[in-house]
């Protein structure tokens, strides 16, 4: 019979066509996504500090004192050594003294969230005077 000479299959300058398109789009796209996360991750410890900070205005206007003890004092659920961790898991959170030397807690308390994940995002501060600390942008 007679042969069909149309191939009906890729050519190798089509599938790298093909290939160099996925690559331009997932350099575009993986910086997005990896600024997503990071936002994801601060969000999830701002929204634990400030919980926090609340509890211990209120815990102030009780006692006219701040305390450092999160778990007994204000009663958080113990995530080791006293630290509370956030609603997501990313963050671990404890409480401390203002300042260096430190200040009587009776003035200020300074909140900390440590990453409890393996990555190079800061750590994120905030006080009760609020005065709020860590890397560029993640309190935007």
């Amino acid at each position: 019979g007679k042969v069909n000479k149309f191939c009906h299959g890729f050519t190798l300058v089509e599938v790298l066509i093909v290939v160099a398109i996925v690559a331009i789009l997932a350099s575009i796209a993986y910086p997005s996504y990896q600024n997503h996360v990071t936002r994801t991750r601060y969000a999830d410890a701002k929204v634990k500090l400030l919980e926090i900070m609340n509890q211990q205005r209120k815990y102030f206007t009780n006692n006219n004192t701040y305390t450092t003890s999160l778990t007994t004092d204000l009663g958080y659920p113990d995530a080791g050594s006293g630290a509370v961790l956030t609603d997501g898991n990313m963050y671990l959170i404890t409480a401390d003294t203002c300042g260096n030397p430190a200040e009587p807690i009776t003035d200020c308390v300074a909140l900390t969230a440590t990453a409890n994940f393996s990555g190079s995002l800061g750590v994120l501060t905030y006080n009760s005077r609020n005065v709020r600390g860590g890397p560029t942008g993640a309190w935007k």
